[in-house]
């Protein structure tokens, strides 16, 4: 197996910041859920 292959193969597929998963514009969408850990 092409190790490095697979890992670019799998680096194109993936969508936003290496870092924290999510794109400019994920970040700008309503997120509909409450805040994890914070009491309503």
């Amino acid at each position: 197996m092409d190790e490095q292959a697979i890992r670019d193969a799998l680096d194109a597929s993936l969508h936003g910041s290496a870092i924290t998963g999510v794109s400019k514009a994920h970040a700008k969408l309503h997120d509909p859920f409450p805040a994890w850990g914070r009491a309503a």
